[in-house]
């Protein structure tokens, strides 16, 4: 079901385990400006992070909210060892402030180990 308020809309949602894709979306309701957050979404069945980034536009009922992408990446999430890795950039949006994903991730997970890097792709 599509959120209908800022508050149902998760900041992280990542795969459990793996590595894969992921992106950055501002999330922004439309009756006011000023109610905005940042929100990170990664998904190892999205082949590209466009195919992300328009399963998050599922997630929100689009008539209240606007959502631009500011970016992306890679995250290896080891589940088992609780370590999330972010690293690289996304060719469709280029390069996420992995420093605002590592910060929202690790209120997600606050017991993991998370880090980030701007090498790799």
């Amino acid at each position: 079901m599509a959120a209908k308020s800022m508050e149902e809309v998760k900041d992280v949602d990542l795969d459990q385990s793996g590595v894969f894709k992921y992106i950055q979306v501002q999330v922004t309701d439309k009756k006011d400006a000023s109610n905005t957050k940042i929100i990170v979404r990664g998904y190892g069945r999205c082949g590209f992070h466009v195919d992300i980034f328009d399963e998050t536009k599922e997630q929100v009922d689009r008539k209240l909210f606007k959502l631009v992408p500011l970016g992306g990446g890679r995250i290896k999430h080891d589940d088992k060892k609780k370590d999330i890795s972010i690293y690289g950039y996304s060719q469709a949006y280029g390069p996420a402030k992995h420093e605002d994903s590592k910060a929202l991730i690790e209120k997600a997970y606050p017991d993991y180990n998370v880090s980030f890097s701007y090498d790799g792709y």
